[in-house]
């Protein structure tokens, strides 16, 4: 399992996603979304994932932008999954970047952040 983290402002973002993939088989990219510091998921946020693959000729994902309707939305949790198809043998980087937003008594956080993890095409 590949994985990427960062730490955000009221806000942890997870990326993971299988390290190794046969050509012509399936994975998943999960994108998980955690409010911490009593802050919460913005209910009125279009949230939305761009996923990317570089090179793009070695992954492929079945769909190029997930909306806010494609993913499951707790208080403090939001997460999305990415289904790809391994094209060809080779390195490459899965990832995305999901606009976000969350949501404290006083103010909310809204960016945009990429999020990307390697995985072998065999």
């Amino acid at each position: 399992m590949s994985k990427a983290h960062t730490d955000g402002n009221h806000y942890t973002l997870d990326a993971r996603a299988p390290g190794s993939l046969v050509v012509g088989g399936t994975g998943e990219m999960e994108i998980i979304l955690l409010a911490k510091d009593r802050y919460r998921i913005n209910d009125k946020h279009p949230y939305r994932l761009v996923t990317t693959a570089d090179p793009s000729g070695n992954v492929q994902f079945d769909q190029a932008e997930l909306d806010r309707s494609k993913g499951e939305f707790t208080k403090t949790e939001a997460r999305f999954k990415a289904r790809f198809v391994g094209k060809k043998n080779g390195a490459a980087k899965v990832g995305g970047t999901l606009s976000l937003s969350v949501c404290g008594a006083k103010e909310c956080v809204i960016e945009n952040v990429e999020l990307v993890v390697p995985v072998v095409i065999k």
